[in-house]
């Protein structure tokens, strides 16, 4: 593993001193030939000193048969190279999108790649460090790879440079194309795992807590991170095999402010952590919940994008205001 990275290490230098990679592609992204790169595979290298081996042979002997074996089977090893050419030339890269994640989870960037020419592109791959992951692209569609990134801490997760690529058909040649995309994921903090109550009316966690057991039941859901532990059905998780949550209603004309102070933690991440918490569970009990941090404050509301806006303005918080 190490050799196959420090070879591709190798080709990136030498690709960097023709194209600008420090610069971040402009979407979409054509396969040109500028930006296309070919190199014999590990096999092609043994393949090709075999060649040469027969060569030598048949010279040797003066055996026309075998000059006549050898030189058929390398014109069929320069058609494999112009067909591992045009397998990806003019590939177009569409788009890259990746969804909001949680600190801790895989963010998965979706890469969509299209042909344009009306031919099949068998076997094309996308490189990230020793991730790969490969698909068939037919004439005139699009298809998505997934290049999986742990997010390891919250704020933005950049993805960094991969490359496209593929040894169709005889796996003799690579050609290959580096992308350096300005895409990037954002990452929520990790909401705590068992957090105090809801701080109703603006009160501290710690004391006067406030129940749910007034809630009543409106359904059963699929588990989602961040479910506190008292939502977990048991009875439908041991009937379908699979984790199930309760889906409570919602508790109509009532708010709650989360603060910063009320928290109760000594550490940043920790404070964060928990207000991402409580932001969820505010949520899902359909509660209208405000969020105000250190030189932030954001109104009360509720749905998608008021979830959102408050998950992210965690999630860039710099210790003085978000950024």
């Amino acid at each position: 593993m190490s050799a196959r990275r420090s070879i591709d290490d190798l080709r990136y230098r030498i690709v960097k001193r023709f194209i600008r990679l420090a610069e971040p592609d402009d979407f979409p992204v054509v396969m040109h030939r500028k930006r296309i790169f070919i190199l014999p595979t590990g096999f092609g290298f043994f393949f090709s000193m075999l060649l040469f081996a027969m060569l030598m042979g048949a010279l040797n002997y003066a055996n026309s048969m075998g000059l006549i074996l050898t030189f058929l089977i390398s014109g069929g090893a320069l058609l494999a190279m112009i067909s591992v050419y045009r397998n990806i030339a003019s590939l177009r890269l569409t788009s890259i999108h990746a969804s909001p994640v949680f600190a801790g989870e895989i963010a998965a960037f979706q890469i969509s790649i299209r042909d344009t020419l009306g031919r099949d592109r068998p076997a094309i791959q996308a490189k990230l460090r020793d991730r790969v992951v490969w698909c068939d692209v037919p004439a005139y569609e699009t298809r998505e790879l997934t290049l999986d990134v742990l997010a390891k801490r919250r704020g933005w997760q950049q993805l960094s440079r991969f490359k496209v690529c593929t040894e169709y058909p005889l796996a003799l040649f690579n050609a290959w194309s580096w992308i350096n995309p300005y895409q990037r994921c954002l990452v929520y903090p990790t909401p705590e795992t068992r957090p105090p109550p809801l701080p109703m009316d603006g009160e501290p966690a710690d004391g006067g807590r406030h129940e749910h057991g007034d809630e009543d039941l409106a359904g059963i859901r699929e588990y989602r991170r961040g479910d506190a532990g008292r939502l977990i059905a048991w009875k439908a998780t041991a009937r379908s095999g699979q984790l199930m949550s309760k889906e409570l209603e919602s508790r109509r004309g009532e708010q709650v402010w989360l603060a910063w102070h009320q928290t109760s933690q000594s550490d940043t991440e920790r404070m964060l952590s928990r207000l991402t918490a409580w932001v969820l569970d505010a949520d899902r009990s359909g509660v209208a919940y405000g969020l105000e941090l250190p030189g932030h404050k954001i109104p009360v509301g509720n749905g998608p994008d008021h979830l959102h806006q408050c998950l992210k303005t965690l999630a860039l918080f710099d210790g003085r205001a978000p950024k």
